[in-house]
Parts: C-alpha cells; sequence; structure tokens
C-alpha cells in the first residue's frame, strides 16, 4: 500500500506522482492506481478506458469527471494514459455524490449503502479538531454534516482499498487529498488498519 497524498491543484504533487508511478513500473513492480478523483458507481467506465473500448473523452464524459470532481484534467491525464499504455488496472474509490446527498440528509448513522462499510470507524479526537480547523473557513456549514460527510469519505476509501487489496495480489498505489492521509493513524490509512490489520502502509510525500 503506497499513498501518494496530494494537494488537487498543485501541479508539482502532481508531478511526484507520475514519478513515483513510473519508477514503480521500471522496477518491475506489478500495482494497481486507486483514485479518489473516480467515483465508484462508474468502475465500468475505467474499466473499459483502460482496455481500449472507449476512447479519453468517452471515458471522462461517462465518469461525470467534470461535474464530479471538476480539477483540470491536465493535471490527472498523464496517470489515466500511462495506465492504459502499460494496462494498468485503475480503482474508483471516490465516494459517490447520491450517497453523500444521503448523508446530508439524514446523517451519516442512518445510510446504509455498497460503498460505506457496514460499521463506520469513528474519527479519533485529533481528527475532529483538524476537521474543525477546516471548517472555521466555512461558517455557514453545519458542523455535524461537515463531520459525517467528512468520515464518510474516509470510511469509504478505506472500505474500497480493502476491497481492492481482497482481489488483487499486488501493490495498491492511491492518489487522494492530503487531508484524507495526513499520517499513518488518521485518515484512509487509520480505517484501512481497522478493516485489514497488519497491511503494509506506507505514505510518500514531496518535500517542499
Amino acid at each position: 500500500m503506497i499513498y501518494l497524498p496530494e494537494i488537487h491543484t498543485n501541479k508539482k504533487d502532481h508531478e511526484f506522482q507520475m514519478k513515483v508511478i513510473e519508477s514503480l513500473w521500471k522496477s518491475g513492480n506489478k500495482f494497481v492506481i486507486a483514485m479518489e478523483m473516480f467515483q465508484q458507481n462508474f468502475q465500468r467506465y475505467l474499466d473499459e478506458y483502460v482496455s481500449g473500448q472507449i476512447d479519453e473523452e468517452e471515458f471522462l464524459r461517462k465518469t461525470q469527471y467534470k461535474e464530479r470532481w471538476g480539477y483540470p484534467e491536465e493535471l490527472y491525464a498523464p496517470v489515466w494514459r500511462f495506465a492504459r499504455e502499460k494496462g494498468i488496472k485503475l480503482y474508483a474509490i471516490g465516494l459517490p455524490s447520491e450517497v453523500v446527498n444521503k448523508i446530508k440528509a439524514v446523517g451519516l448513522r442512518h445510510v446504509k449503502d455498497s460503498t460505506l462499510p457496514t460499521t463506520i470507524v469513528d474519527p479519533k479526537p485529533e481528527e475532529i479538531e483538524r476537521w474543525k480547523s477546516v471548517l472555521k473557513d466555512h461558517p455557514r456549514v453545519d458542523e455535524k454534516v461537515f463531520l459525517d460527510v467528512q468520515n464518510a469519505w474516509d470510511n469509504s476509501m478505506a472500505f474500497a482499498i480493502a476491497n481492492i487489496l481482497k482481489k488483487e495480489n499486488k501493490k495498491v498505489v492511491v492518489l487522494l487529498g492530503r487531508e484524507h492521509a495526513p499520517s499513518l493513524d488518521q485518515g484512509v490509512p487509520y480505517r484501512l488498519s481497522v478493516f485489514r490489520p497488519f497491511t503494509s502502509q506506507k505514505i510518500l510525500q514531496r518535500q517542499e
């Protein structure tokens, strides 16, 4: 398990991600790439793109990339193009917008979905404090809703990765926002350690 956290708009973070991916490939490592940028309900189109059944334009249209993620395509295109060229499996691990909307409406505890684990891992106190510090910049956002969505996102991605590890006898390289993997004992890595104890995990991050 290798996490490559990013600030979504930081071009240098994306360049670092590609360097790591290319290095792993050149070293003969077998791996798949899991991306927060695509929501899990669109997995079939990632498969069709990598296998050459659809082109990039159709791939982005069918995954609703612009509507659901929206950051400039050129930041991520080198990753998905490399995956297609080399036949590297891409996995969508983003929490679907439909599930997010349900959580906002009724609360995380009342939402059951295949993209969420049966038992939600509660956030640690330090995670709650970190999220609240972010919330200060969004005073109109309801605190409980915000904390529920953040926790759901981390749980869902960790759950998705755990399912990937069940299927793949390969390394999993994860592209996700830095806030989702600030350390191995918070965010997605922490929740994955609950779902799959003793899983080897490391975070590789560009040094400022």
